[in-house]
């Protein structure tokens, strides 16, 4: 098996699956317009799964700093809002990295420098670009120099690790962590997520279930939904899903609700249920409105329903956010398929 291992084969399965009940659904009504290629609705919901579901990648426009430094920080325009436990999750991500940019260039603490690093991963997890996994080098190796404890650091880089796709880079540095610590909860989460890409599904199984009990929560039963679908428990995944994804919501923070709902979204859509992802991917919108992930998914509900013109709006907009080769494709697509082949072939 290719490099991916059967990480990358059961993502690629769970693709094939989704459209499979794509073609199904267009086959079954003959007054829906031009079926799409498989390509088509591959690539949007390749592109959603590839960004979304493996918690890729990071940016937002911002250049990225030269080599060691960190950027220049942003204005904050509202005052700062915190949630009930006095930290920053109801602010945006971007918000929050404006926060702490603040905090550093004021001369801030090793633990300002580790929130700062946090906030740069919150927000690559909510775009697409690299940029944001830079700072957060950047922001760590400044924090390592002072932090008391390096576990704080070292699961930190194990998190930009699993980002970078460098999956056995990411589990050596979380069992490091996890050897002096047991139950540090971060180091569980890329420690089991790590594994289930390079294949080893019990021990990804065992750490998410550890997770679980010691802090039942959105991300434990998120990373047990998506196991469950993988491993062929359509039902039970959703029901993992829609638990986080409803208690995210209660919580208010937005690039949280807009993971879980993109997330849940994608498995109503792999469940057949078309309304349900749609419902679910509008959720994901309204928390955070550019989250390219989810534009992803919704445009292959409305290309699979009909409604073209605004699957290529949609994905118009996304791919002006991030232009990314197999999101342009897919809007060629759609173009080609519209009777606009002078704009699919620029």
């Amino acid at each position: 098996m290719a490099a991916g291992g059967i990480g990358q084969f059961l993502r690629e399965s769970l693709i094939d699956h989704t459209m499979g009940m794509m073609s199904a659904l267009y086959r079954s009504s003959a007054s829906r317009p031009t079926r799409p290629t498989r390509r088509t609705l591959g690539r949007l919901a390749g592109f959603g799964l590839a960004l979304g579901v493996a918690w890729m990648l990071a940016g937002g426009g911002t250049p990225a700093p030269a080599a060691g430094q960190l950027p220049a920080p942003a204005v904050l325009d509202a005052p700062v809002r915190l949630d009930a436990s006095g930290s920053l999750g109801l602010l945006p991500p971007s918000e929050r990295v404006a926060f702490w940019e603040k905090r550093v260039a004021a001369g801030g603490s090793f633990l300002d420098l580790i929130h700062l690093a946090d906030a740069y991963l919150d927000r690559s997890r909510a775009s697409g670009g690299l940029d944001d996994l830079d700072r957060a080098v950047v922001a760590l190796d400044r924090a390592a120099k002072t932090a008391p404890y390096p576990e704080q650091v070292t699961v930190r880089r194990a998190l930009v690790a699993f980002a970078l796709h460098d999956f056995h880079g990411a589990i050596q540095r979380a069992d490091g962590v996890l050897a002096d610590t047991p139950e540090d909860l971060a180091a569980l989460g890329v420690a089991a997520d790590a594994r289930l890409e390079t294949g080893d599904v019990a021990g990804a199984r065992q750490r998410y279930q550890q997770l679980a009990r010691l802090a039942p929560s959105p991300a434990a039963w998120s990373r047990l939904g998506r196991l469950a679908f993988l491993t062929g428990d359509v039902a039970g995944a959703m029901r993992l899903v829609a638990r986080a994804a409803a208690v995210s919501r209660e919580a208010g923070a937005p690039d949280a609700v807009a993971f879980y709902q993109f997330q849940l979204g994608d498995l109503c859509r792999a469940g057949g249920d078309l309304v349900r992802a749609e419902a679910a991917y509008s959720a994901s919108l309204d928390a955070l409105p550019e989250y390219v992930p989810a534009m992803a998914g919704l445009a292959a509900v409305l290309e699979a329903t009909g409604r073209r013109s605004e699957a290529i709006s949609l994905l118009e907009r996304a791919t002006a956010r991030l232009p990314q080769p197999d999101l342009i494709a897919a809007l060629g697509d759609l173009y080609s398929l519209a009777g606009r082949p002078a704009i699919a072939s620029k």
